[in-house]
């Protein structure tokens, strides 16, 4: 049985990887029918729901840690790096293979009843937020941390019970579904703050901060804004105290980060969190991980990984970078999707690169290889193309960034290549 399961996975794990990822209409038609025939399970849940554009798997991997020092705590998060599993974790463990390929099966019969209501299948991240609630239900768990799909009116996670909303930064990312100003999308991610809700706004842009805050005092929500509530400077700061704190996370931005993440903790002690003290979220920072973040895979000679794949994100990463290696140069491996400004994206890195390698990968968003050299060549960059295993093989410090899929799969490709020896 555990093998017929194992095979089930695999080939939902490819039918997932054909399904289609926005639907027709942009509505919460098909998400609320699902929900429905499911049972709703997501009616009695205590949840946390983080959005924003940059930081969001930062800040869940933060606040799961913090919760799960006294709480039974789900998380679920997007993109996945290697396998799906790890989109839907309870304590420290993500769901198994069995569990995922079972829920899926499960999720699915419920999804062709709830077709004859919204007149379309649910998406793929319909299906994976429902298979997570079912399973927080059945695990029991007593809180969720949950990241949002595209945010916006539209994304699923609309449909679920928070006492806190979380907006990490707000960029210019998904302004196809968003806005093409930082001010509209700002205006779209405050669509997920919930009345009488605590609302977190992290570090941002000070316009996209008023716009967010006035959208979620008009839901009458508990507003905590950084650089006037809380902020960061060498410890956590607020009028209600400080608290020094480490991180096992590196760059500039985890910092703010982490600090929403505490701010968040804070507005909701005493009344919904009542065993969470200093010493617990002190111990949560310290053991969060994130992979794929300034993440070092190999030491001698270094490979960096980062998920950067957005403007604001590379700032972040451009940032770091300049703290923690100064003056460095790179052999830097690139890969970005089609629907990415990865123009803007790579610009901000030319002057650090030895020589840029753009990879090659298997998916049909990416986007040519022969065209991102082609833009470096107009720059004056030197630059070639090269396959996904090349990296690993590079023996000079290599710098790896602009889409998840290449940061997963060199995850793995590294993994492997120390467990060939």
């Amino acid at each position: 049985m555990e093998t017929d399961m194992l095979d089930a996975y695999e080939r939902i794990s490819e039918e997932l990887n054909q399904a289609p990822w926005f639907g027709r209409t942009p509505d919460l038609t098909r998400m609320d029918a699902l929900l429905d025939e499911l049972g709703l399970p997501q009616a009695n849940t205590k949840n946390i729901i983080v959005t924003g554009t940059d930081g969001k798997g930062s800040v869940c991997s933060y606040l799961h840690s913090i919760l799960g020092r006294r709480y039974k705590v789900g998380r679920f998060i997007s993109p996945h790096l290697e396998e799906w599993t790890e989109r839907i974790t309870v304590g420290k463990d993500d769901i198994s293979k069995e569990d995922f390929a079972r829920l899926y099966v499960k999720v699915m019969e419920g999804a062709k009843k709830a077709c004859r209501v919204s007149g379309e299948m649910p998406t793929v991240f319909e299906r994976l937020l429902a298979m997570a609630l079912l399973y927080f239900e059945e695990q029991g768990t007593e809180w969720n941390v949950i990241e949002v799909g595209i945010e916006g009116h539209y994304d699923s996670t609309n449909l679920l019970p928070a006492k806190a909303v979380v907006v990490t930064s707000v960029g210019m990312d998904h302004m196809r579904l968003l806005g093409n100003t930082i001010e509209e999308i700002a205006d779209a991610i405050s669509a997920a703050f919930r009345p009488h809700a605590v609302a977190v706004i992290g570090k941002t842009d000070p316009a996209a901060m008023n716009i967010l805050e006035v959208n979620a005092r008009r839901k009458k929500a508990t507003v905590y804004r950084y650089g006037r509530d809380f902020w960061y400077d060498g410890k956590f700061l607020s009028y209600s105290g400080s608290l020094d704190f480490q991180l096992a996370l590196r760059g500039v931005h985890q910092w703010y980060n982490a600090s929403a993440a505490i701010q968040t903790v804070l507005a909701l002690s005493g009344t919904e969190l009542n065993n969470i003290d200093a010493s617990d979220i002190q111990e949560g920072l310290r053991e969060a991980f994130w992979p794929g973040r300034l993440e070092t895979v190999r030491e001698n000679p270094l490979i960096i990984l980062d998920g950067a794949h957005n403007p604001h994100a590379a700032q972040s990463l451009r940032t770091s970078l300049d703290l923690l290696y100064p003056g460095k140069k790179w052999n830097i491996f690139f890969a970005a999707m089609k629907d990415k400004d990865w123009r803007s994206v790579l610009t901000q890195f030319l002057d650090l690169a030895n020589h840029v390698y753009v990879v090659r990968m298997p998916y049909e968003r990416a986007e040519s290889p022969e065209t991102i050299v082609e833009f470096l060549k107009e720059k004056g960059t030197s630059s070639s193309v090269c396959e996904e295993q090349d990296v690993i093989k590079c023996d000079e410090d290599a710098l790896v960034f602009g889409s998840l899929y290449l940061v997963g799969d060199v995850r793995r490709l590294t993994r492997n290549a120390v467990h060939s020896f």
